[in-house]
């Protein structure tokens, strides 16, 4: 998904990939975890598709065992 792909839903907008640093809570601790979705110009949908979705994943697992006292991998 880029710039220029048409929003799923409406059909009619660019979607435009975003980031936002969104503070999660896991066990007392806290921390900004990047989270990642897609936006539309046109109907202002938010949506996370597949890679964003497995990004925000990877991020919350990484904040998570971070948290627990655990190595990260080498893809985190």
């Amino acid at each position: 998904m880029n710039d220029n792909t048409l929003c799923p839903l409406c059909g009619e907008g660019a979607v435009s990939l975003r980031t936002d640093h969104v503070e999660s809570d896991y066990m007392g601790s806290k921390a900004l975890v990047d989270l990642h979705y897609a936006e539309c110009s046109a109907c202002k949908s938010d949506f996370a598709g597949a890679e964003q979705s497995l990004l925000n994943k990877r991020a919350v697992m990484a904040f998570r065992k971070s948290a627990d006292g655990l190595p990260l991998g080498s893809g985190n």
